[in-house]
């Protein structure tokens, strides 16, 4: 959650929105903002891309309820 709420403002920005993460900025951000170390970080990429489909899937239905 720590390393998610690091990245909060690191979204790749499509035409409709976001539509993921900046995976090349996520290893600096999680080093220098969430101080995680790239050893640690291995084994967090999988959740943070939980958590990066579920706020992806929250935007998708905001957009849908503005319409």
């Amino acid at each position: 959650m720590r390393l998610f709420i690091a990245c909060i403002t690191q979204w790749r920005m499509g035409p409709a929105g976001p539509i993921g993460l900046d995976y090349a900025v996520v290893p600096l951000v999680a080093r220098e903002v969430a101080g995680i170390r790239p050893r640690e970080l291995r084994g967090l990429w999988w959740q943070l891309q939980v958590m990066e489909g579920a706020a992806l899937q929250w935007f998708v239905e905001q957009r849908e309820s503005d319409n």
